[in-house]
């Protein structure tokens, strides 16, 4: 775990967009308070115990565990850990981190001010659409109903409803500060937190192919997906003297006259993998001591013999050579981020940080060689392309970009103004635990 927490809890910060909130009367005390230019801003014991509920709901949602324990037992919370050369227990680690967001928050909150934005009449009435459907659907049309509900997350009506005022506010700096950033930004923040390779996979298993009634693999035309047969002489017809055809159409041919076996064209046909009964993966089989030998084996020679090699014999190798069944949709290869913990998605998932590692240290054409416990990895650095987070087949790796940096953008501008908050200590020791707060799905 170690850093790599740290790395998990901003990202799941992001998705559940803490807010920071004026103090009104009634509507819960002071835990921080900030004055600039006159004008004193407040965060609520209330709402910081919202967002740690929201916290620990969003870490269930997203099946977190440590040594096993999910969020919602007690045991999780007193786990402990070093991160960043601080020994703590997952509470003090969630409890500061949100705390230390709701700061940010709350320095945003005089700079929405300070630039001058105002929420729109479109904004605010999608706020009060917002909350009568909470009334209608979470309190049955009463009030008074939805207050015992949001009572379980400490707040009512009122603060909740200053929640969305507020997030829409944050939101509606993050978008004013982002739109005043130029094109060079863009590219500073990918070259900066992306790295980008290409890679030679050879799998610890072997794929299941479809097969026939027969058990011999099928070989598909890959232009028209269609059964792709090597034709001899051995056809059959039907009782009209038709030749057999199969259900797109296309004659079937035969290896010999017991019409038994399809004759398949096994060098210009590829075989399609087999999807699993639950249609998530491909199926696969593991390989025997034997057979990992001889693929490690393999990785080695590909890893020395391409050392030096131009992006294209590169490219070449891993047309003819990869196991990855998805390389042919990532036309401009991998991009992994730097800042991010991908280890906090499973063990499976560590090599990946194991490539970021490495790659972040080796130069551009450099050729590694990495373990993983799916298979072995050959990968090669390359440049980052310009404009990478526009282009179409790389989504999969950029779906967080702009969020990305936006945070980074706005972090910056929030930070000048964190030393002149300050913290009610007395109410701060009394705050909840992660164990205390209930498990929050909805109200974040």
């Amino acid at each position: 775990m170690k850093k790599t927490l740290l790395r998990t809890a901003a990202l799941l910060l992001v998705l559940i967009t803490l807010m920071c909130c004026v103090s009104c009367a009634g509507r819960g005390e002071a835990l921080m308070t900030l004055e600039v230019d006159g004008t004193t801003y407040t965060f609520t014991v209330n709402h910081y115990e919202l967002l740690l509920s929201a916290m620990k709901g969003t870490l269930v949602a997203y099946g977190a565990t440590v040594n096993g324990y999910s969020p919602s037992s007690n045991a999780f919370w007193d786990c402990a850990d070093e991160i960043d050369g601080t020994f703590q227990t997952m509470n003090d680690y969630y409890k500061n981190s949100i705390l230390e967001t709701c700061r940010n928050y709350l320095a945003a909150l005089y700079l929405f001010d300070h630039y001058g934005l105002k929420l729109s009449e479109a904004e605010l009435e999608t706020i009060e659409e917002d909350m009568n459907e909470l009334v209608l659907t979470d309190g049955d049309g009463s009030k008074t109903k939805l207050n015992s509900v949001l009572s379980t997350y400490g707040v009512n009506y009122d603060m909740l409803k200053d929640y969305y005022i507020l997030k829409a506010k944050v939101t509606a700096l993050q978008n004013y500060l982002y739109s005043t950033l130029g094109e060079n930004i863009k590219e500073r923040y990918l070259n900066e937190n992306y790295v980008h390779f290409y890679q030679i996979f050879l799998a610890k298993y072997n794929y299941v192919y479809e097969t026939d009634k027969n058990g011999d693999v099928i070989y598909y035309n890959q232009s028209d997906n269609t059964v792709f047969y090597l034709k001899t002489e051995f056809v059959k017809t039907d009782a009209d003297g038709n030749y057999v055809k199969d259900s797109k159409g296309n004659v079937i041919y035969y290896t010999d006259s017991t019409f038994e076996h399809i004759s398949y064209d096994t060098e210009n046909g590829k075989p399609s993998y087999k999807i699993s009964s639950d249609g998530s993966s491909y199926e696969v089989k593991d390989l025997t001591e034997e057979e990992l030998k001889q693929v490690e084996n393999r990785a080695e020679v590909l890893w020395e013999t391409l050392q030096g090699s131009t992006a294209e014999a590169f490219e070449a190798k891993v047309e003819t050579q990869s196991d990855d069944a998805s390389a042919a949709a990532y036309t401009d290869g991998y991009y992994l981020q730097t800042n991010r913990d991908y280890s906090a998605q499973g063990e499976s998932y560590l090599y990946l940080d194991e490539i970021v590692e490495k790659l972040g240290k080796a130069e551009a054409g450099d050729v590694l060689l990495i373990e993983s416990t799916m298979g072995f990895h050959v990968i090669r650095k390359y440049e980052n392309t310009e404009k990478a987070y526009e282009k179409e087949e790389n989504e999969v790796w950029f779906e967080n970009f702009e969020a990305g940096l936006s945070a980074e953008v706005f972090q910056s501008q929030c930070e000048p103004y964190l030393a002149q908050i300050v913290m009610d200590e007395k109410k701060w020791t009394e705050t909840a635990s992660m164990k205390e707060v209930p498990i929050n799905y909805f109200y974040y």
